[in-house]
């Protein structure tokens, strides 16, 4: 298995600096509250300097150099202090190249997601 996950990581294309503008988004988080209580700002936590710009999210579309993974976009967003924790995989399926059931009155079916 952890072989298999190296050579996953081994396959991630380097994207472009064009790629990067369009597909990555990275930031800090801002005020907000937990449990009713406001916390403050990355930027005005204890030990954090007022002009930091380290990130604390990031949000990608990843590709996948290898023939099972080829044209399938794989997308990570992790940061600290989101409002929840989740692990989601959500696969969309293409469409088919033909339309079975050609009589149906939806004009512009969408594909299917699971």
């Amino acid at each position: 298995m952890r072989d298999k996950q190296a050579e996953i990581l081994h396959a991630i294309q380097m994207p472009t600096p064009e790629e990067v503008l369009q597909n990555m988004v990275r930031g800090q988080y801002g005020e907000g509250a937990i449990d009713n209580g406001k916390v403050p700002t990355y930027r005005s936590e204890p030990n954090v300097s007022p002009t930091s710009n380290t990130e604390t999210f990031v949000a990608l579309k990843l590709k996948i150099d290898n023939w099972r993974w080829g044209d399938v976009p794989f997308y990570l967003r992790t940061g600290k202090r989101l409002g929840k924790r989740v692990t989601e995989i959500a696969i969309r399926f293409r469409r088919t190249p033909f339309m079975l059931f050609r009589k149906t009155p939806i004009k512009d079916p969408r594909t299917n997601q699971l």
